[in-house]
């Protein structure tokens, strides 16, 4: 799996991610600027080893967007507060 940030897992078990949940998000994002952060520390969540990201404010702010809006799983609290993974784009 290529490097990433999860910001929601699961964001909506059992259903495909279609092209009008991608445009949404598109909206939502659009209103973010771009995030500048680091990746220094290693920490562990369950089985899963991750990047924290420092600042991790501006991803808290984008999970609660994502929240917000809706339509997301019935993830559990701490699956929300803990970007497991970092996505790289070239």
């Amino acid at each position: 799996m290529p490097a990433h940030i999860t910001l929601i897992y699961p964001f909506l078990p059992g259903q495909p991610v279609d092209a009008q949940t991608i445009d949404q998000l598109r909206v939502l994002f659009s209103r973010f600027p771009p995030l500048r952060f680091s990746l220094i520390e290693a920490r562990q969540f369950l089985d899963t080893v991750y990047m924290a990201p420092h600042p991790d404010g501006p991803f808290m702010e984008l999970i609660q967007a994502v929240v917000a809006r809706g339509s997301t799983s019935k993830a559990s609290p701490g699956s929300r507060k803990k970007p497991s993974r970092v996505r790289r784009e070239d």
